[in-house]
C-alpha cells in the first residue's frame, strides 16, 4: 500500500509512510492475524487505492511491471514447522512441495493462514519478503519453486486514474517529461544509477546496495538504513523490492 501510493505524482496530503499504514493496520486488527481480503477492503478506500484477488499469471505480470503482490497461504501445525525447518536449513534454499509432506495431510486437517509479499520471480522460483525479521532466512525475504508449493491466494494493490485527483493529475501533466525519464532510468540504468548513502554521504552504484526498504545496507561503510525515511529514490527502492535472483545473486 505504501508504494501504490508513492507511484502517485504530487499525491495530495503527501504520502503515508510504511509505519503510519503499519500502525494502523495493527490498531484495527491488533498483532494476531485477520483476514487479508476483509483488511484490504477496509483500509484501501483511505488511501483512495483498489485491489482485487488475482491468479499467479496475473502477480508476475504485476511484480515485472514494478508493483509487489501480497500473497496468501494456509499451512497444517506439521507443515509450519517444515517450512520453518527448511530455511533454517536452507536461507537460501527452494522450496518445494515434498519439503512439505502435502502428500501425508488427512483431510479435514485445522490450517493456519500467513500473508506474505511477492517481491521478484525467475525461471527457478519466486521470491517473497516476509515479516518475521531480517534474521530469518534470506535477511527476510525466501523463494518457493511456484505458487501450488504453498498453494498461494495474490492480491494485488493498485489505482485508477480515475481515482486520482485534479492536483494530482495535473501534477503528472507537468512533470510528466521528468518522471518519464525518471522511470526510464530506475528501469534501464540499475547498472549507471548512484544513490547517495545517507549515512556516509558516499554516492555508490543502486546495484550495490543490499537489503530490502526497511533496512538497506550501504556496500561503501556497511551502514544500515530506512529506506522510506531517507531521501526517496526511485531506482534504489525499485532495486530493493522488485530484485530478480538472477541478477541480485
Amino acid at each position: 500500500m505504501h508504494l501504490a501510493t508513492k507511484r502517485i505524482v504530487g499525491r495530495e496530503g503527501g504520502y503515508p509512510g510504511f509505519f503510519k499504514i503499519r500502525d494502523e493496520l495493527i490498531s484495527m486488527h491488533g498483532t494476531e492475524g485477520a483476514v487479508v481480503g476483509e483488511v484490504l477492503k477496509e483500509v484501501c478506500p483511505k488511501y483512495r487505492l483498489q485491489y482485487q484477488k488475482t491468479e499467479e499469471g496475473s502477480a508476475l505480470k504485476a511484480v515485472v511491471e514494478k508493483r509487489p503482490v501480497i500473497a496468501r497461504f494456509c499451512l497444517s501445525d506439521a507443515e509450519w514447522r517444515a517450512f520453518s525447518e527448511f530455511y533454517d536449513r536452507n536461507p537460501r534454499g527452494i522450496l518445494r512441495k515434498s519439503d512439505l509432506g502435502y502428500s501425508t495431510r488427512p483431510h479435514g486437517t485445522e490450517l493456519s493462514g500467513h500473508a506474505v509479499v511477492l517481491t521478484s520471480f525467475n525461471s527457478e522460483s519466486l521470491r517473497f519478503m516476509n515479516s518475521w525479521g531480517s534474521d530469518w532466512a534470506d535477511g527476510g525475504f525466501f523463494k518457493v519453486q511456484n505458487a501450488a508449493v504453498l498453494g498461494l491466494t495474490f492480491y494485488d494493490v493498485f489505482w485508477y486514474e480515475e481515482d486520482l485527483l485534479p492536483s494530482e493529475k495535473e501534477a503528472y501533466r507537468r512533470d510528466e517529461a521528468d518522471v518519464s525519464a525518471k522511470l526510464m532510468k530506475s528501469l534501464t540504468g540499475f547498472q549507471t544509477a548512484t544513490y547517495k548513502c545517507p549515512i556516509c554521504s558516499v554516492e555508490s552504484m543502486v546495484s550495490e546496495f543490499r537489503g530490502h526498504l526497511l533496512e538497506a545496507e550501504c556496500p561503501e561503510c556497511g551502514g544500515k538504513f530506512n529506506a522510506n525515511e531517507a531521501e526517496s529514490d526511485p531506482a534504489l527502492n525499485i532495486y530493493l523490492t522488485s530484485l530478480l535472483s538472477s541478477d541480485a545473486e
